[in-house]
């Protein structure tokens, strides 16, 4: 399956269908973007796009209060934990990595902001 969204992270009919969505569901995706004031500047679209709004409105039984909720929490989360530069910390501290692989050699995803490896 190719989920790659509409430009403006919007689902495409494609993807309702794959989905099976329902008019009522689509339209309650879309009060649920507004409702949330997606886009966002500050953000990566990969957490602001209808897949996502579908995740947390279809986990929580289309609930939109406890989804919006839940989606701000993430929201407040992924700022606060600065998670779309995880990667720089891995940049500014090669030595202490090439010491924790020499302990630990795993395959890993990366680091965590504590300097602790992600394996998979």
């Amino acid at each position: 399956q190719d989920w790659k969204m509409s430009d403006k992270g919007v689902l495409t009919s494609e993807q309702v269908k794959q989905l099976g969505l329902t008019e009522d569901q689509v339209q309650k995706i879309a009060d649920f973007r507004k409702a949330m004031g997606v886009p966002f500047e500050d953000v990566p679209d990969h957490i602001q796009d209808d897949i996502t709004l579908f995740r947390f409105l279809s986990g929580k039984k289309w609930d939109a209060k406890v989804s919006g909720e839940q989606y701000q929490s993430m929201l407040k989360w992924y700022k606060e934990e600065d998670v779309a530069n995880i990667w720089e910390w891995e940049n500014k501290n090669k030595e202490v990595i090439e010491t924790i692989l020499s302990m630990y050699p795993c395959v890993r995803y990366g680091f965590d902001r504590e300097g602790r490896p992600l394996q998979i």
